[in-house]
């Protein structure tokens, strides 16, 4: 029983990761769009900080969910003897 909690809550935090990523790849594309259209009238460097920002979030999320990832594969790996 506590197997199957622990392989849910690892399903929860991987799927949580998934959105996390997927919500700064979203934001990402909508501020490349907004300086496609609107460039010249923003200060680029600050757009160049806040995109840099949110890159390093989604990688630290991936990172993350490499882990979860890795967990997951050991739990199952215990199954499989």
């Amino acid at each position: 029983m506590e197997d199957i909690a622990k392989q849910k809550a690892l399903l929860n935090e991987e799927m949580t990761f998934m959105q996390q990523i997927q919500t700064c790849e979203e934001v990402l594309f909508t501020i490349m769009n907004t300086v496609r259209q609107h460039g010249t009238s923003m200060h680029l460097l600050t757009v160049e900080d806040i995109i840099t920002f949110i890159h390093r979030m989604e990688l630290d999320f991936r990172t993350e969910l490499l882990h979860v990832n890795l967990e997951q594969a050991i739990e199952a790996s215990k199954y499989k003897r």
